[in-house]
């Protein structure tokens, strides 16, 4: 008798080693060409909130000339003070309407740059005492005002001095300020001191940019022409003397964010001519 003929064994439905070790090579590779690209796109993210962390900076600005008689904060060192004593009267605001002011052992003395702008933008500080207004500057949302998440940890200095010894409480920034246009300068000429009608070209003036805080918030001049590219040169030649590099070269692959005195804010390549257009006390006077 035949016997009926048996069905073909049905053949499996998973995958082989060799299929699965193909597909496994396929998402590899994909990964590695979407990694970079998504490093890119964070790192890019970065920049533009740093930009936008500037255009706040810059609006800080606006508000506090608007509400103190054309005058931006001051920063930097005070030199050569009316009464030998960096107070109202000698910085000439006795009726104390172009700056902000705190009690630091029973003098009054210039609020810190941060925290004058961070208090026109409506954040609340204890100005009564000197510890009170260091406890209120730590603060993460005063902190956060001037935070590139590009930089890690984020930069403290001061940013204030008489060259006598006199300093303000350290601040937390990832910028740096122009001490050319907001400080009374020791230089034979005239010093701004922060009064926006003396800038004679805003848009090439530099207010503030991301960079590395040194021992203080600021940079300075040696002439009237000066640019950051004369001061990333002096201190590349003199370090011992005006500390370490200030610009942060690998913070956004080699540009930098500035926000100029006109209030606008550029990304620009950390390159000879690039710091050479970021003006320090070069369009001021002329």
């Amino acid at each position: 008798m035949r016997h009926p003929r048996q069905p073909a064994a049905r053949r499996g439905t998973g995958f082989s080693l060799v299929e699965l070790l193909v597909v496994i090579g396929i998402i590899a590779l994909l990964l590695g060409l979407l990694l970079p690209a998504l490093s890119g796109f964070r790192q890019r993210a970065r920049e533009v909130h740093c930009q936008a962390t500037l255009r706040n900076i810059g609006f800080a600005g606006q508000l506090h000339a608007n509400d103190h008689r054309g005058r931006l904060p001051l920063g930097g060192w005070q030199f050569n003070p009316v009464g030998g004593v960096v107070n109202p009267a000698g910085v000439g605001d006795a009726d104390e309407k172009y700056y902000m002011y705190y009690t630091d052992a029973g003098i009054r003395r210039p609020v810190p740059i941060t925290a004058s702008l961070a208090s026109v933008l409506g954040v609340k500080f204890r100005l009564d005492s000197r510890a009170n207004l260091e406890a209120d500057l730590q603060r993460d949302g005063v902190r956060n005002l001037f935070r590139c998440w590009s930089q890690e940890p984020q930069g403290h200095a001061g940013s204030m001095g008489d060259g006598m010894g006199w300093g303000p409480p350290s601040e937390w920034s990832s910028y740096i300020f122009n001490e050319a246009l907001l400080a009374r300068r020791n230089q034979p000429w005239e010093f701004p001191q922060g009064h926006m009608s003396k800038i004679r070209r805003p848009g090439a003036v530099m207010f503030a940019m991301d960079a590395n805080p040194r021992d203080f918030l600021m940079v300075f001049d040696m002439t009237r022409n000066y640019t950051m590219w004369d001061f990333h040169n002096l201190v590349s030649d003199q370090p011992k003397q005006y500390g370490p590099e200030p610009i942060d070269f690998v913070r956004h692959r080699y540009r930098g964010n500035v926000l100029f005195c006109d209030w606008h804010v550029e990304s620009l390549p950390l390159t000879e001519n690039g710091l050479k257009a970021i003006g320090v006390s070069n369009g001021i006077y002329d």
